[in-house]
């Protein structure tokens, strides 16, 4: 029986959706949630505007956000964390998944070059749970990617994607393709930094669900913690 599996919010929230079928994607279907009227104003963009491989069957539609978390009308499956991190075989299946990524050509041409033992620092200012509310002093020559323009602008001396507008700023830069791509962009760009220091909400484990406030952590890092990288919370 073919499953259905809703993506819905953010960017790090799919991927991770993707990652727990990705030992039976023959038998998946990914509905790719595009209302902007939804949860998902910050990925107005396709899986294929971001990834040139591997190809999913995606389709692209409009649901309910109230009426797909009512159990009674329950019709997707979904789950915003990795769910399998102790499971070697399909640990083994996410991580060949994730190297096997490959970036669109949109998404290519904003990645920055990323100079060997480039430290790469990941600032949450917007996330729901984030104890950090204002821009931190970021070392010169990092690698920043941020979900607050203040945090860029306060940050010139370090590397950063083209564009304007952090991914979560509010602003027409952000809220459409573009800022997914530039978003992607800077996703693949830590996986080439000799470390990555995530800054914002704390972190307990892929699969931590305990918090009332909201998101138990970003997941904006999490395919580089699933795939090995050496990510260190700072938070």
């Amino acid at each position: 029986m073919n499953k259905k599996v809703l993506l819905c919010n953010g960017i790090g929230n799919r991927i991770n959706q993707i990652l727990n079928y990705v030992d039976e994607l023959d038998k998946v279907t990914f509905i790719w949630s595009d209302d902007k009227n939804l949860d998902n104003i910050e990925c107005g963009a396709t899986w294929e505007d971001l990834f040139s491989f591997p190809k999913l069957n995606v389709v692209y539609g409009t649901y309910d956000k109230k009426k797909f978390h009512n159990p009674s009308s329950f019709k997707f499956r979904s789950n915003n964390q990795f769910q399998h991190e102790h499971d070697k075989v399909k640990l083994k299946a996410a991580q060949q998944f994730i190297k096997s990524l490959v970036p669109s050509k949109q998404v290519s041409k904003l990645m920055s070059h990323i100079p060997e033992g480039t430290c790469g620092y990941a600032v949450r200012l917007f996330h729901p749970i984030s104890p950090i509310k204002n821009p931190i002093k970021i070392p010169s020559g990092s690698f920043l990617t941020t979900d607050s323009e203040e945090q860029r602008l306060f940050s010139p001396k370090t590397i950063q994607t083209q564009g304007v507008g952090g991914t979560g700023d509010k602003c027409i830069n952000t809220l459409g393709k573009q800022g997914v791509i530039r978003a992607i962009a800077d996703w693949f760009c830590l996986f080439k930094c000799e470390k990555i220091i995530e800054i914002g909400p704390s972190f307990t484990s892929l699969n931590h669900r305990s918090s009332k406030k909201g998101p138990p952590h970003s997941t904006f890092v999490d395919a580089h913690r699933i795939l090995g990288c050496n990510v260190i919370n700072l938070s």
